[in-house]
């Protein structure tokens, strides 16, 4: 898989987690929802989260960064936990858009020090 496309999919699962959906001009994605299944909501949003911070690692984001998107997940996590309440701070805490943010960080730091033709 190139680049390009890491990026697309951790994109789409960014935004089909986080913000897919929009009730009473509230922008919220599967996590919440997922959330809402005690346990197995939560550690399902978490293995999909993981999987966006693989996608970075594959693309060469550094390890700071990579612990910064795994701070990220563990919060969301730690939400996710409570009941109800951790279903409704998963509206409002976007750890899948958070991440996306950090890679595409890197992609422009890194296209920037990249030498012309």
């Amino acid at each position: 898989m190139m680049t390009e496309d890491k990026i697309d999919l951790a994109k789409k699962l960014a935004g089909l987690m986080d913000t897919k959906f929009k009730f009473l001009g509230i922008k919220f994605g599967l996590d919440p929802i997922l959330d809402a299944v005690p346990g197995a909501g939560t550690i399902l949003t978490t293995v999909i989260s993981f999987y966006i911070v693989f996608l970075a690692k594959e693309i060469g984001v550094s390890r700071w960064d990579i612990f910064k998107m795994i701070k990220n997940i563990l919060i969301d996590f730690l939400i996710g936990l409570v009941p109800v309440a951790g279903a409704i701070g998963s509206v409002f805490y976007r750890a899948n858009k958070n991440n996306l943010k950090i890679m595409e960080k890197y992609i422009n730091e890194d296209q920037k020090n990249t030498p012309k033709d």
